[in-house]
């Protein structure tokens, strides 16, 4: 190929991302007039090598239509879904920034490094829109090549020094998870289906949520138990580091619950309720969980509910659980309680009774007017639905082959969704989202078995596992027509 010219005399070395001096190789001629927009040019061929992923397929293809670059996230080529991993540490995060003038759309499709949302705001001294995307460790990626001058094909693109940086030194996670403050039933279940029953088992709404939620992120839990809560219970919520400090024991007998399946398990018979010390809890929180930044309010009254808030300093993030029971009898402390909440969870017959509308898109925007700025509608083996700022988002439900018992799914969905989000202690559209695909991962162990038996075996990467399995399970193309 033909040299284009000599290195200008006098020419100081490119300097790169992270302050890091870049000498241009002899032969080799370096630009000096500015770009439009601050953009520097780059030959396509030479941002394809650059982006090329750890196995040597490309991560970025850019291609020019006229004026106009098209800059894509690409699939792996051999077809093999690689899902990312919401749990890897230190993952860098590279940004590609332009004015819509010179680098036009952007299109992005999942592939091996997911795409993350930044809001759509403009990127600094540019004038345009700003994209994000997670880059490979950096010993995958080569030095930076040097502009090569004319008589090439350029795709105009430029990357932030900022990025450039974070490439060479990857943006940890956050150190340690933020801990999640549970407050709701724990009792003892009866459960019978067509095959098979369990007497006196561990449950309870906050059970449920809170050992869901260990896998994730610190748990703090706040329940009442009867003198006769079996030991072994409580050292199984020790056993996933829940903080029982908040667990009061009175005097008398557990909560109670029993019910019964019918054999395609979408409808189940309450047999016996029991409230015994339940009934007349009041959550005290222990001064250690005051502070804590997510909260969790499982389905119990309003007005126990609004009592937690008053206890609780500025939380970051606060989500509650309700019935149809509470939304008829004490319709008023719910509004109230709904101005004060970030998330509601309920399913679609509560959605529809709370709001006077039947259509679920309606309901959920005149109960989003009352306060939250989310609303998970729960729909059993049909999955869940999330309306909240970043639109809507359907999450199915993960196909089980062998359903033994559903008592406690929602739950432990609840548990799995606000563990993600005290996990990465952000609550972005984009976290909310990945926050509902982890609800939906744990809920489907959690029907695997009786109580919480599953939750005995399951380790972390059981649940990485799943959680590939659910990307394959949502995933398909674009398509042009």
């Amino acid at each position: 190929m033909k040299q284009l010219g000599r290195p200008r005399r006098g020419a100081r070395p490119q300097r790169q991302g992270g302050g890091i001096e870049h000498q241009p190789p002899p032969g080799k001629h370096i630009g000096h007039r500015q770009q439009p927009c601050g953009i520097r040019r780059r030959p396509i061929e030479q941002l394809r090598d650059h982006f090329a992923g750890p196995s040597g397929r490309s991560c970025v293809e850019a291609e020019t239509h006229g004026e106009r670059v098209v800059t894509q996230l690409e699939r792996p080529r051999d077809g093999v879904s690689e899902a990312p991993d919401p749990f890897a540490q230190g993952d860098g995060t590279a940004e590609i920034t332009g004015s819509r003038r010179s680098l036009g759309r952007a299109l992005i499709v999942p592939g091996r490094y997911q795409t993350r949302d930044l809001g759509g705001s403009p990127g600094r001294n540019l004038g345009g829109d700003r994209w994000s995307f997670a880059v490979p460790p950096a010993r995958h990626l080569p030095p930076m090549l040097p502009n090569r001058g004319r008589g090439f094909r350029y795709a105009a693109c430029r990357i932030r020094d900022r990025a450039l940086a974070s490439m060479t030194n990857p943006v940890p996670s956050p150190s340690s998870p933020s801990p999640l403050l549970v407050v709701g039933s724990v009792a003892l279940d009866t459960v019978a289906t067509t095959t098979a029953e369990r007497i006196e088992v561990l449950g309870g709404a906050a059970s449920y949520a809170s050992v869901a939620a260990s896998f994730l992120t610190p748990v703090r839990l706040t329940g009442v138990v009867g003198t006769d809560f079996p030991e072994e219970h409580v050292e199984l919520l020790k056993k996933h580091k829940v903080d029982l400090a908040g667990l009061e024991r009175a005097a008398g007998r557990t909560f109670r619950w029993a019910g019964r399946y019918s054999s395609d398990f979408n409808v189940r018979t309450t047999l016996d309720t029991q409230l015994n010390v339940f009934e007349t809890f009041r959550p005290k929180l222990a001064p250690s969980h005051v502070d804590s930044p997510f909260v969790f309010l499982a389905n119990i009254d309003p007005e126990l509910q609004l009592s937690v808030l008053d206890q609780v300093s500025k939380p970051r993030f606060v989500a509650c659980d309700t019935m149809n029971f509470w939304i008829e009898g004490k319709r008023e402390a719910l509004l109230r309680l709904c101005k004060r909440v970030d998330m509601l969870l309920l399913n679609d017959e509560e959605a529809r009774l709370l709001s006077g509308l039947s259509n679920l898109t309606a309901a959920a925007r005149a109960i989003r007017a009352l306060g939250p700025r989310a609303i998970v509608v729960k729909r059993g083996d049909a999955g869940a639905l999330l309306f909240h700022e970043g639109g809507v988002f359907a999450a199915p439900a993960f196909p089980i082959e062998t359903v033994v018992d559903p008592t406690g799914a929602g739950d432990s969905f609840a548990g799995g969704f606000m563990g993600w989000l005290a996990h990465g202690g952000t609550t972005t559209p984009a976290d909310i989202r990945a926050a509902m695909i982890l609800g939906s991962v744990l809920a489907s162990f959690c029907v695997e078995d009786f109580s919480l038996d599953r939750f005995r075996s399951l380790d972390l990467s059981a649940i990485r596992e799943r959680f590939a399995a659910f990307v394959d399970l949502v995933h398909f193309e674009k398509i042009r027509f």
